[in-house]
């Protein structure tokens, strides 16, 4: 029988046994973070992924489910090529496509410079998979110049303003595709964030658990002899 992995990091609840699949937003920041590692993303990047997954489940957008699917995508390959290749204002994939955590990282390194700098004219970003999760970046760029940064794609438009407020078609951030960000007007009709804690679909939460293990090694007999105190104590 192949023993289970033993994860002395966790405590609490196990997800998998959280009723109704309710989690508060430190529970799903501390999973979305293990999986992303489990899944090959750096610490860094990982703790980007953590971020942005409850950010957007904090506004009732699906945060979880979209970090699972990039990580299905993404996870294992040469996380480089997911970065932009930066040519002025018009941002590439040097692959297939790009990773919205690594334009977000990027877009924050570059906030100010002439590459990044959404008050100076519309920036273009060709092929991001899952772009809902550069919202929370994109909240960043708000909160920098003070006022609201459009998304506009195939799809439609969405905007975050800077007290992050979620307004437009949230659906044209649902599928891969070309970027524009640029500051256009003030957004309307903004999405009125959930009460906490948040609902994740049971699925979800156990493949995320699936990548989150990853991270650990199976007990051994090795390890279960090295336990404990080396020597007795009864004093």
């Amino acid at each position: 029988m192949t023993p289970a992995p033993n994860d002395p990091t966790m405590s609490g609840t196990p997800v998998e046994t959280v009723a109704g699949g309710t989690l508060s937003r430190s529970e799903i920041e501390a999973l979305s973070l293990k999986a992303a590692r489990g899944a090959g993303l750096s610490w860094g990047m990982a703790e980007e992924a953590g971020y942005a997954a409850t950010w957007l489940e904090a506004r009732g957008l699906d945060g979880a489910s979209t970090l699972l699917a990039l990580l299905d995508l993404c996870g294992g390959g040469d996380l480089a090529s997911l970065a932009p290749d930066i040519d002025g204002r018009i941002w590439r994939a040097k692959g297939i496509h790009l990773c919205p955590l690594a334009v977000g990282t990027a877009l924050s390194d570059l906030r100010g410079l002439e590459p990044a700098d959404i008050t100076a004219g519309p920036l273009s970003i060709a092929n991001v998979a899952h772009t809902l999760l550069l919202l929370p970046f994109v909240h960043a760029l708000a909160e920098a110049s003070g006022t609201a940064v459009h998304l506009t794609s195939a799809g439609g438009t969405c905007a975050v303003g800077p007290n992050g407020a979620v307004c437009g078609d949230v659906a044209a951030c649902s599928v891969r595709g070309d970027l524009i960000l640029s500051i256009d007007g003030d957004p309307t009709n903004p999405i009125t964030p959930p009460k906490t804690p948040c609902l994740i679909d049971k699925e979800t939460l156990r493949r995320l658990q699936d990548y989150a293990m990853r991270t650990t090694v199976p007990a051994s007999d090795a390890s279960r002899a090295g336990a404990g105190a080396s020597t007795t104590d009864n004093d």
